[in-house]
């Protein structure tokens, strides 16, 4: 199997390279890991396109509830939380399934198979995260694939010797309860982490019990002088209480947190292992690898149902279970090389990752709502393998930083149906594609704190699987998602006050409107539809000089512009010009924190203008649900925390303060209301 192939180049790349490693601090050991956003304040700054880093202090106050909660308090972001599932739009670009954003953590790819279907079914739990870095139009040629809407890296916890070890005990709405641990370790330049992490509750819908139970391992640390080596070990389990079913208008309206579908579950096995190896080859020259493999167990068994012209949803006898495994591994190895050309310096990267994927897909149709064995309705398996060489270069002159590159994707996808429609039926076919990417970006130093940047870069994403080979085992047609990506923006950090801004332009030459379940009414598929996408993100965070303990953290989206730019005929009239689905033109969060010796408190407001369901831009509710506009909301919420001894520490949480009720999404099949006020108290122990 070509995961196993993977596996032996990790293993001889693993012993070629570690052989020396630099020496780490003697309190934390960082294992090594692939970076997104360099952890140098000043590189950041120099960074040709938007960025956004959010510390583990930001998490520590803002206390999100999950990993895509996290995000939505970013420039651009359009998170849609339904009821325990949470996906991510960037700039006006479809949130379905999170699949025009890569999705990172330590730089392995987080989507279940990055090349058959990147949905983000699985998400990692933010309580074992240290930071997240964001990086939006730059990011397309040094990371892949699915970059359209930039990248988003979720960092975990590394080792370390002070406040390592800590029990949390949490309770909340609707019998919340959790629990983490966490336990640590330095010794000699090698740390090792362990992370458990349990939680229990239940939904703002009804029917909606959840479970989940998270286990991280982390060790490693130096070699020696120039070899660092790190493994990452980690099992996640969930059983939800989830269902694509939404409301009709008229169930909406009789009551927005009721759910027919009580036999409607999903489940989730996933095992992952990460080694990571940076060797420090000189003074001016290092090489970074990444191996990673993973495998996905993703079960979802879902209650049969109609629903009549009155908006009735009736559940009828059987169920169907869509269940899918997925095999993922690959290996990720950069080389960085600072060097110099007369008065110019140079930060040169080049990449080369290998990857390969697989997942089977079986759907079973059962006899009731509860079954979870019956009849084999499809049974068909998908199979993907990339190759992908990239490079970049940065010239430093005086007070220009520029960084031209390239991108190389050739990726391989094939399906073999063995049976569908409860027939055998035993045909496949494969397609092959080979992309080039360029762009460049610009840094122009105002000042030591303030620069303005520039970019132009080229993104792609292929194509699923099941759409480049359609259901008769026949290869389509179907070329992948192009863009070009513009941005021109302004960045400072000062002492107090740090601040971007960022004019930015997506043009779509070949958007594809995934023909999906998830997808909602506005779920057709397209090759060759054009789309724009123009805005302005604007952030800040300041801190005043009469009162350093008061802070105000701000962030404004303005998408004038997110339109379908080509002929599209839907229901017999071109849709040309129509607005996108789900591509709000206002989004704005603030934040006023306080901190006054042993306690502190932030009050967090989030709004988001009204959107469409479907490309029809249909202004009315549908009888169904699944058309209408999603009128505009906002949202209160309150944080904060009293650290009673220098080792007990309250912490306090209320989400959706004000209890507004509001559409989140039309999608998949029917309303989704968003999460009503859900209160969190927690107590944590270190020790």
């Amino acid at each position: 199997m070509k995961i196993f192939s993977i596996l032996y180049i990790a293993a001889v790349t693993s012993t070629a390279f570690a052989q020396e490693a630099p020496a780490t601090r003697p309190d934390v050991v960082n294992l090594p890991t692939i970076q997104v956003l360099s952890e140098r304040q000043e590189e950041v700054l120099k960074t040709p396109g938007a960025v956004t880093v959010i510390t583990q202090d930001e998490l520590k106050k803002n206390k999100p509830t999950s990993a895509q909660d996290a995000v939505k308090r970013t420039a651009g972001a359009n998170v849609i939380e339904a009821e325990g599932v949470a996906y991510i739009g960037m700039r006006g670009l479809s949130p379905d399934g999170s699949r025009k954003v890569l999705l990172l953590e330590d730089g392995a790819p987080l989507a279940l198979g990055p090349y058959i279907d990147s949905s983000a079914y699985y998400a990692p739990i933010i309580e074992r995260m240290e930071r997240i870095d964001i990086r939006k139009g730059s990011s397309s040629l040094a990371f892949g694939p699915s970059t359209i809407g930039g990248v988003i890296n979720y960092l975990t916890k590394n080792p370390t010797k002070d406040h390592g070890n800590a029990v949390t005990l949490t309770g909340g709405s609707r019998d919340y309860k959790a629990l983490l641990i966490e336990g640590s370790s330095v010794k000699d330049g090698t740390g090792l982490l362990l992370n458990i992490f349990a939680k229990d509750g239940n939904g703002s819908r009804d029917n909606s019990h959840f479970k989940t139970q998270d286990v991280l391992v982390k060790y490693g640390g130096a070699l020696s002088e120039k070899s660092y080596i790190g493994i990452k070990l980690s099992h996640y389990k969930s059983e939800a209480q989830l269902t694509y079913l939404g409301l009709t208008q008229k169930l909406y309206e009789e009551d927005p947190y009721q759910n027919p579908a009580k036999d409607d579950i999903l489940y989730i096995n996933r095992y992952e292992m990460n080694l990571t190896h940076d060797y420090q080859i000189n003074g001016d020259s290092r090489l970074a690898t990444l191996f990673y493999v993973n495998q996905t167990a993703r079960d979802w068994w879902r209650q049969n149902f109609s629903k009549d012209g009155a908006g009735n949803i009736s559940m009828t006898a059987g169920n169907k279970g869509r269940n899918r495994t997925f095999d993922v591994a690959g290996i990720d190895s950069r080389y960085f090389l600072n060097w110099n050309a007369g008065e110019v310096t140079n930060d040169l990267q080049v990449g080369l990752r290998l990857h390969t994927e697989d997942m089977r897909n079986v759907e079973v149709k059962g006899a009731t709502s509860t079954s979870r064995s019956g009849v084999i309705d499809t049974d068909d398996k998908r199979f993907a393998d990339a190759q992908t060489l990239y490079a970049e270069n940065a010239f430093n002159l005086e007070r220009w930083t520029i960084t031209p590159g390239v991108r190389i994707e050739s990726y391989r996808q094939s399906r073999m149906i063995y049976r569908k429609s409860s027939a055998d039926f035993n045909q496949g076919s494969a397609t092959r594609n080979t992309e080039y990417l360029g762009g460049i970006g610009a840094a122009y130093e105002l000042t030591k704190q303030e620069f303005l940047f520039a970019g132009v870069h080229q993104g792609f994403a292929p194509p699923r699987v099941q759409d480049s080979i359609d259901n008769n085992g026949q290869a389509v047609d179907l070329s992948a998602e192009r863009s070009v990506n513009v941005e021109l923006g302004y960045r400072s950090q000062r002492d107090n006050l740090q601040m971007e801004a960022a004019l930015f332009q997506l043009d779509f030459s070949n958007q594809l409107i995934q023909a999906t379940e998830s997808g909602g009414a506005s779920s057709t598929l397209t090759n060759g539809g054009k789309t724009l996408h123009q805005g302005l993100e604007l952030s800040a965070r300041y801190s005043p000089e009469f009162d350093r303990s008061l802070i105000i953290d701000v962030n404004a989206t303005y998408l004038p512009v997110a339109k379908f730019n080509s002929t599209r005929i839907i229901s017999s009239e071109d849709r040309n010009g129509n607005r996108l689905p789900y591509a709000p033109e206002y989004m704005f969060n603030a934040a006023l924190g306080y901190k006054r010796q042993a306690w502190f408190t932030q009050l967090q407001y989030a709004f988001v203008s009204e959107q469409y369901a479907d490309a029809e831009n249909t202004v009315e509710g549908s009888v169904d649900g699944m058309r209408g506009v999603l009128p505009a909301y906002g949202l209160f919420h309150l944080t904060g925390e009293y650290q009673a001894t220098r080792d007990l520490t309250l912490e306090l949480s209320v989400r959706n303060l004000a209890d507004t009720t509001y559409i989140a999404s039309r999608a998949p099949q029917g309303i989704f209301p968003g999460m009503r006020r859900t209160a969190f108290l927690g107590l944590k122990t270190e020790f």
